[in-house]
């Protein structure tokens, strides 16, 4: 399981200009086909800072002057894709937690009785701990 989470994040962080480029031309396309204007809205502009600085990564206002398009990158798709990746993580946690707390269930016919009674009182122990709670 910890293998398909793997797989599943990296296809979804794919961040490269392909994925960026084809997720555009996908959306154009599918604009064209229901007749619906397809630009970048145009930003207002943000007056620039006066100031210089010496630092080498770009500040607030630099990239508030990004093009539309860039603008949209920055400021929805690796946002969604964020959110997506938290998303993600969240629900294989949830999986992988429940797995662990229920997953004898599935191969009860397979476990002898030692062992099924051990799983049974560490559920025990886990959902009355939870009750507690």
């Amino acid at each position: 399981m910890r293998s398909k989470n793997v797989e599943l994040q990296k296809r979804v962080l794919n961040r490269c200009d392909e994925s960026f480029e084809n997720f555009v031309r996908k959306a154009r396309e599918l604009g064209n086909e229901l007749e619906v204007e397809c630009k970048f809205p145009k930003m207002n502009l943000v007056r620039r800072r006066k100031k210089k600085f010496f630092l080498q990564y770009k500040t607030f206002d630099e990239l508030s002057t990004l093009d539309p398009k860039q603008h949209f990158r920055v400021n929805f798709y690796f946002q969604s894709l964020d959110l997506v990746n938290t998303s993600i993580e969240e629900r294989f946690q949830l999986l992988s937690n429940h797995e662990d707390t229920f997953g004898f269930l599935c191969k009860m016919q397979c476990i002898n009785d030692k062992e099924l009674r051990k799983c049974c009182t560490e559920l025990d122990l886990k959902l009355s701990d939870k009750e507690k709670n």
